[in-house]
């Protein structure tokens, strides 16, 4: 067994016993608690590194038979413990038990084959398997355990299945690409709180939660069934159009932003981004449920392709910097929290966005599968004055960028302004008539949406002259 006695805090020295089968222990002074299994390479060995600087290389803290271990049980300390288990060499033939702290944050770690990997994790324990010849499936027990990693790039196309508990999942591919899929069952919960390149994630009637604090899960394919929910929260979400198309990511979105859910208090103006399924955001459920200042944008990559019929020549992404920067791929799709009014997902609302609205001209022009980029602000299909009403609603214009929201004061404070919608949005339409896709392409010359932002008191003083532009 190896055992973690002593008192204090995380960090702590330890005293570990490390017991061959019955006979005797072999006591060790201990500096933290991260514990490192792999068999050696001569096939018939264990070797353990116990608070190394460098585990599974260089000379390992113990060696010992293989064939004179039953089993291996890691009993936590105080908290903050880590048992990483090395597959590189093979499997160890040998029982494994994972029995962490009741406090801090505990690990399993797993380091793969270069077959094919499968580590199915439930509440009570995790069993992982290899394609390669004459590997035998391998159960680990475990207990306060709430951090599961095993990383891309070692092998085959490998993959993690969550079928009970909850779990914080590591199964990043940093470099090259990614060969990690994720499938989370029914009842079961993943949590991401670091940058993730997956192979693909799906949920499968489970929840997957990425982190507040904001980083990037790129996917080459997104599949939600079930009744599925992805919550990015403060995160980006980017997707590759080869797995998961525009179509798709759209059908998943309005999912969960609720628009025609019961209970939706926002109907039929807006969502609330409270559906049972689908993707959602708990930063923008939450300002749904206020000021409706921040939502859920949707960027296609391909509409900043000059061969796309529907182009009109925009930069998209968080780096497009009001069209001076750089854009996201063409075959990607960006999902982001940002200020209601962001079209083109830098996270900023500003002159430039005002331009692409005028640029792609679809106020009341009928249905359009553009989504939010395009102006459709309240998910409903097509561009009209609900959506004019949400921008005025809110007053993101030239107010900075997000994160973090701007501080506003109420929906029912900002309602007057709500009152002078109806004759603006009037004369839209009145620019517009007569003004089809190829209108919009030939630089026809039609009236700007400048007169409803300079509706907004944060434009009076900070605006662009949209003519300059």
């Amino acid at each position: 067994h190896l055992d973690g006695l002593g008192t204090g805090t995380a960090g702590t020295d330890y005293l570990f016993n490390f017991i061959q089968n019955s006979q005797g222990g072999q006591p060790l002074a201990l500096s933290g608690n991260v514990v490192y299994l792999k068999k050696d390479v001569d096939e018939v060995s264990l070797d353990v590194w116990i608070d190394s600087i460098t585990p599974g290389v260089g000379v390992p803290t113990q060696k010992m038979l293989l064939s004179a271990i039953n089993g291996v049980t890691f009993n936590g300390g105080v908290g903050d413990d880590s048992l990483i288990v090395d597959y590189k060499n093979g499997p160890l033939g040998i029982s494994l038990a994972d029995n962490a702290s009741l406090s801090g944050a505990n690990s399993l770690r797993i380091i793969g084959t270069t077959g094919i990997d499968t580590l199915t994790a439930s509440a009570g324990g995790i069993a992982f398997s290899s394609s390669l010849a004459g590997f035998t499936p391998v159960v680990v027990s475990m207990s306060h355990v709430q951090t599961l990693w095993m990383a891309g790039g070692g092998g085959g196309n490998d993959s993690i299945n969550l079928t009970g508990g909850t779990y914080t999942l590591d199964a990043d591919t940093p470099t090259g690409t990614p060969n990690v899929g994720v499938t989370v069952g029914a009842t079961a919960i993943a949590k991401f709180d670091s940058d993730q390149h997956l192979a693909n994630l799906t949920l499968n009637g489970g929840s997957a939660n990425l982190s507040t604090v904001r980083h990037s899960m790129y996917l080459n394919g997104l599949s939600i069934t079930n009744n599925g929910l992805l919550d990015i929260a403060n995160s980006f979400l980017y997707l590759n159009t080869i797995g998961t198309s525009f179509a798709t990511a759209r059908l998943y979105l309005d999912a969960g932003y609720n628009l025609h859910g019961v209970g939706n208090p926002n109907a039929p103006l807006a969502g609330d981004y409270n559906g049972p399924s689908g993707i959602t955001s708990s930063i923008a459920k939450t300002s749904y449920a206020s000021d409706l200042v921040v939502g859920l944008g949707i960027y296609n990559g391909a509409l900043q392709d000059p061969a796309n019929p529907d182009t009109v020549g925009q930069i998209l992404g968080p780096d497009s910097n009001s069209g001076h920067g750089t854009g996201i791929p063409l075959n990607q799709i960006l999902i982001r929290p940002t200020l209601t009014g962001d079209l083109n997902g830098d996270g900023v609302v500003n002159a430039y966005d005002v331009n692409l609205f005028n640029s792609y001209g679809l106020f009341n022009t009928g249905s359009t599968p553009l989504g939010w980029q395009a102006g459709d602000l309240n998910g409903d299909g097509v561009v009209d004055s609900k959506d004019v009403t949400v921008f005025n609603t809110v007053g993101n214009f030239n107010v900075g960028a997000f994160p973090p929201p701007p501080v506003r004061p109420s929906i029912a404070k900002r309602s007057s302004r709500v009152s002078t919608i109806p004759s603006m949005a009037g004369s839209l339409v009145d620019a517009h008539r007569g003004l089809n896709h190829s209108d919009r392409k030939s630089g026809h010359k039609k009236l700007h949406w400048s007169s409803l932002y300079r509706s907004h008191r944060y434009s009076q003083t900070t605006s662009t002259p949209l003519d300059s532009k």
